[in-house]
């Protein structure tokens, strides 16, 4: 079994870089213009897919549930959202504490 912890650092690190509200709302606005292009939707899609496959393993690596890599990815993905229209606080520490109280429950 790896060392607790390896979930979570690969969703934070997922979203490191959206900490800046500005290149948040940039982010959110681009995501937007991606699901109206059926290519650029197609390609999210793909980058999603793959993304959870690569935390589906991290998580069987630390005994979670078997959907709890679609748990948590749902739970980055919402709050990367909402904070990107309502910023309040960090980004990365308000995940940390969500992250933090979802692997709590499943462990």
């Amino acid at each position: 079994m790896r060392e607790t912890g390896t979930v979570r650092e690969a969703l934070l690190t997922w979203f490191d870089r959206l900490a800046d509200p500005v290149v948040a709302t940039n982010n959110l606005a681009q995501l937007g213009v991606d699901l109206i292009d059926p290519d650029l939707r197609a390609l999210l899609a793909r980058h999603y897919a793959v993304l959870e496959s690569e935390l589906e393993t991290l998580c069987a690596a630390e005994g979670l549930p078997p959907n709890a890599a679609r748990v948590l990815a749902a739970l980055v993905y919402g709050i990367a959202m909402d904070w990107s229209v309502r910023p309040r606080g960090e980004l990365l520490k308000r995940m940390a504490d969500d992250i933090d109280l979802v692997l709590k429950g499943m462990r």
